[in-house]
């Protein structure tokens, strides 16, 4: 019997010395981090989002608006990002074929203008996907409904650079003067507080 066993063990180490061994150097898929919002359970935060002036419900007080997120990825996972690896950035599928480090900022293939990425350190072992001008990347999280608090204010830039920066506490008429084809709620330009699960503040900046 015990002749035996140690035949079989023999045989169960040889097995294990012919399987073949993970390649540390095989190519990787490199995807944003989960989203930090919950389409379920927005309480108390800001958020970017997109809507136009048609998706508010004056009737039944609310705003259905699509929720988006900052593309953020794992500094780990970017710090062995190398050739050949697949980065998933802005919706797009890029095979990394040269990365170029310049402190805190990461060219991939030359840059959003050469169809690659920039990335940009950012805080908690995170990079963020980021565009022309440091912009960032955004990745669409799902839609929204939510109620318009009682007396929730708008602060607007207007739609052209020299439009003034007002601050609206009478939002329907208001809203009610912007056209909707020329009017852009965006996650580029637009914050929605929510303050107790209720819509606060929309805040819109411009974006050169």
């Amino acid at each position: 019997m015990k002749r035996q066993f140690t035949f079989l063990a023999l045989i169960a180490a040889i097995a294990v010395g012919c399987a073949p061994k993970s390649n540390s150097s095989a190519p990787v898929k490199i995807s944003p981090l989960p989203s930090g919002y919950t389409i379920d359970n927005l309480t108390d935060c800001t958020v970017p989002a997109r809507f136009t002036v048609d998706d508010f419900n004056w009737r039944g007080s609310n705003l259905t608006f699509t929720l988006y997120d900052e593309a953020f990825y794992d500094a780990a996972e970017i710090s062995r990002m190398k050739k050949g690896d697949t980065l998933m950035f802005d919706d797009r599928a890029i095979i990394v074929s040269s990365i170029v480090r310049d402190g805190d900022y990461l060219t991939v293939n030359g840059g959003v203008e050469e169809g690659g990425a920039y990335l940009q350190a950012g805080d908690g072992g995170t990079w963020r996907g980021a565009t022309f001008d440091d912009h960032s990347i955004y990745k669409e999280v799902g839609e929204v409904e939510l109620i318009l608090d009682d007396d929730f204010t708008i602060v607007d830039c207007g739609i052209e650079p020299d439009d003034p920066i007002v601050t609206v506490t009478l939002p329907k008429p208001y809203i009610d003067t912007l056209e909707s084809s020329k009017t852009e709620f965006i996650p580029f330009n637009t914050r929605i507080r929510i303050e107790n699960g209720l819509v606060k503040e929309i805040v819109r900046r411009w974006i050169p």
